[in-house]
C-alpha cells in the first residue's frame, strides 16, 4: 500500500485482492476521508463518521485504512492511530495519557479535543487544536483581543461622549451670545426710544426758549446715554461683557479688565476669527478633557469647521503649552478634528516653537484682541 500526499494525503495505491490500483481520496473540513475513487473504473465508496470518530455504516467501505481526521484505521482492534497514542472512537476516549501532559489543558489528559470535536482536533493524539492552533494558545488570543474589543469599544464611547458635551457646549453658548445680542437689541430699541423722547423734550426746550420759558432751566438738565465707564467693565455678566467686546472695547475698558475677562475677550475674538463658539460663555471655563496618565486641559473655542482651539497670553511657558497642548491633540484626534492654538501678541518665541512642535506650523496662529482690533 503506497501513499501519496500534497499537504493532506491524496491517493492510495493498493495491492490487494478487493480493490486492487489507483484511489482517490476525498477529506471532509475535519480532514476524514470520505470518499475515494477508483483511478481506473471511477467507482467510487463513502464512509460517513460519528462526531468522535464512530463510523455510521455497519462495515467500512472505503478500499484505505486512512479513515477519521485522515489516520488509521485499526479495523482488527477497531481503535484509531493518532500519533502519539491510540484512541477509541467507541469511548471518545484515548486509551493512554497525553504524553506532552500540558498543566495548562488539563482536560486533553484522556477525552478527544476537550469534548469539542467538531470546533477542535487532535490529530497528533497531543495537544488539541483549533483552527491548527493549540488550545490554550488559541483561548489566549482569543482574550487578548477580546480585549483589545473592549478598549476600543471604551474610546468610541469616551469619544462620542466628548463630542455630546462639546455640541451641548456650543450650543448652550451659541444660546448664551444670541441672549446677550437680543438684550442688546433690546437695549437699542430702549435707547432709540429715550433718545425721541429727549428729541421731543430738547424741541420743546427750544420752542420755550423762544417765547422766553425755558423749564428747568435752574435743574440738572436730562441726563444722556453714556458707554460704560471702564471702573464698571468687571461687573458685567460673561454674555453681556462677550457682547461688548464682539462691538469693541475702548483701550480704557479693556485696560482694566481682570485675568479671567481678559481670557474671555480673547476667546471671543478668537471665536470670531475662527467663525466658532467661545465655550467659557456657556460652562465658565471651556470644556475639560482628559488624556489616561497625562492629564487634563480645557477646550477654550470650537471653531467654525470643529476644530478644539486652545487660547493663550504672553505669560504661557513653554513647559505649560506643551502639556496643555499634547492632551488638546491627544483630545482631538479621538474625535476626528484638528487642534489649534492661538496666542495674544507679545507670547514668547520658546513658546510658539513649543506649540508649533506639537501641533504643526499651520495651527499655531498669533492674534491681538487689544483695541484696535487686529488679527
Amino acid at each position: 500500500m503506497r501513499y501519496y500526499t500534497l499537504g493532506d494525503t491524496v491517493a492510495e495505491r493498493t495491492t490487494g485482492v478487493t480493490s486492487p490500483g489507483l484511489h482517490w481520496l476525498l477529506s471532509d473540513r475535519q480532514n476524514s476521508v470520505s470518499i475515494a475513487v477508483n483511478a481506473t473504473t471511477a467507482a467510487i465508496s463513502r464512509d460517513r463518521y460519528l462526531p468522535y470518530g464512530g463510523n455510521r455504516a455497519t462495515n467500512f467501505t472505503l478500499p484505505t485504512d486512512r479513515g477519521w481526521i485522515g489516520q488509521v484505521q485499526d479495523k482488527d482492534t477497531g481503535l484509531d492511530y493518532l500519533n502519539a497514542r491510540y484512541y477509541d472512537p467507541q469511548l471518545a476516549h484515548f486509551i493512554s495519557t497525553d504524553p506532552l501532559n500540558v498543566q495548562s489543558s488539563p482536560e486533553d489528559a484522556n477525552p478527544y479535543a476537550a469534548d469539542s470535536p467538531i470546533a477542535r482536533s487532535d490529530a497528533s493524539g497531543l495537544v488539541a487544536l483549533i483552527d491548527h492552533t493549540p488550545v490554550h494558545v488559541a483561548l489566549q488570543r482569543e482574550a487578548v483581543a477580546a480585549r483589545a474589543r473592549a478598549e476600543a469599544q471604551k474610546r468610541a464611547a469616551e469619544a462620542s461622549a466628548l463630542k455630546a458635551r462639546i455640541a451641548a457646549a456650543v450650543a448652550k453658548a451659541k444660546a448664551a451670545k444670541e441672549a446677550a445680542a437680543n438684550r442688546a437689541a433690546q437695549a437699542r430699541v430702549a435707547a432709540e426710544k429715550k433718545k425721541s423722547l429727549l428729541d421731543h423734550l430738547n424741541d420743546i426746550a427750544m420752542a420755550a426758549v423762544m417765547i422766553g420759558r425755558v423749564p428747568g432751566e435752574d435743574g440738572e438738565g436730562v441726563p444722556g446715554g453714556s458707554r460704560i465707564p471702564a471702573a464698571k467693565i468687571n461687573e458685567l455678566s460673561r454674555a453681556d461683557l462677550a457682547e461688548l467686546a464682539d462691538e469693541g472695547l475702548t483701550v480704557e475698558q479693556y485696560d482694566a479688565l481682570n485675568t479671567n475677562n481678559l481670557g474671555l475677550v480673547r476667546e471671543v475674538h478668537v471665536a470670531k476669527l475662527t467663525g466658532g463658539s467661545a465655550l467659557t460663555l456657556a460652562t465658565g471655563r471651556g470644556v475639560k478633557v482628559v488624556q489616561p496618565a497625562r492629564g487634563s486641559t480645557d477646550i477654550d473655542v470650537v471653531a467654525g469647521n470643529g476644530d478644539f482651539i486652545a487660547v493663550g497670553g504672553p505669560k504661557k511657558t513653554p513647559q505649560v503649552v506643551g502639556s496643555k497642548l499634547r492632551i488638546l491633540k491627544y483630545a482631538a484626534d479621538e474625535a476626528g478634528v484638528g487642534a489649534q492654538a492661538w496666542f495674544e501678541l507679545g507670547t514668547s518665541e520658546q513658546t510658539l516653537d513649543k506649540a508649533r512642535e506639537i501641533l504643526g506650523a499651520g495651527n499655531v496662529h498669533v492674534f491681538s484682541s487689544r483695541p484696535p482690533l487686529m488679527a
